[in-house]
């Protein structure tokens, strides 16, 4: 399952097909107020993780309060392993699709272009909802890729840094899904993420809603030595295509 954290605590935002947590009852919206005795109201995101992973068969009993009525809940469950997709798209109404992408791993932009073709099989898409909240990036090739579905021509992204021969640019290629798009973002949506946001949103091809993104426009090398240390340098900056370096002033939500 996927969780955000909130003002009372972490609370269930994604329920995924054939997980432990679908398969034992845990609803979206549930609040997750403790794992095996652990109280989670005030926890930071990484105790929350801790809290939930574990070895595969191992047992975990969660007590949790619903959404919509306050009542709370013991369930008892097995972790084990969960496959999360990239992406998972769905109708919101008629003509309206949404697109939820968790990560951009490989192979992200294809299976959203796959799914959204499923969708205008079955009937016009006259506009879509992408949801990029607490996607924390991924490849750089896969913001291009994506961003690509939506722009037919000029600057998606390029880099900067200070070895001239290390700068590059990518650009769109022709054709494009030609739907409307908008993008939603908030504080954990970040490096490619923030890419494909600042692309749409530099080009007028997408309007964003919802809150100032985490700002993670940098370029970083880790260099490993032979006694196993290892130094991460930050090399590089990514631009978007208007040329300002991607921050959270940059890929910012205005008010529409």
């Amino acid at each position: 399952m996927e969780v955000r954290l909130t003002d009372e605590g972490p609370r269930v935002t994604r329920v995924l097909p054939g997980s432990p947590a679908s398969r034992d009852g845990i609803t979206v919206g549930d609040l997750i107020l403790e794992v095996d005795g652990q109280r989670l109201e005030a926890s930071e995101m990484e105790e929350v993780n801790r809290a939930l992973l574990g070895p595969r068969g191992q047992p975990a009993r969660l007590q949790v309060r619903r959404a919509g009525d306050g009542s709370d809940h013991t369930i008892q469950t097995v972790r084990d392993r969960v496959e999360a997709p990239n992406v998972d798209v769905d109708a919101l109404a008629p003509g309206i699709a949404y697109a939820r992408m968790v990560q951009f791993r490989e192979g992200a932009a294809a299976d959203l272009e796959r799914q959204l073709a499923r969708h205008v099989a079955e009937g016009p898409v006259e506009a879509l909802v992408l949801d990029l909240r607490d996607n924390p990036g991924g490849l750089l090739t896969e913001a291009v890729a994506t961003a690509d579905l939506f722009l037919s021509e000029g600057p998606i992204v390029s880099t900067t840094g200070r070895v001239e021969g290390e700068r590059r640019a990518f650009e769109a290629t022709p054709d494009s899904l030609g739907v409307p798009v908008v993008v939603l973002v908030n504080g954990r949506s970040a490096s490619a993420a923030e890419i494909v946001a600042a692309a749409l949103q530099d080009t007028r091809a997408g309007r964003l809603v919802g809150t100032r993104t985490y700002g993670k426009g940098s370029i970083q090398t880790v260099f490993e030595h032979r006694d196993g240390s290892a130094l991460k340098l930050t090399v590089g900056r990514y631009l978007t295509p208007s040329g300002t370096p991607v921050a959270p002033a940059t890929v910012a939500c205005p008010t529409w």
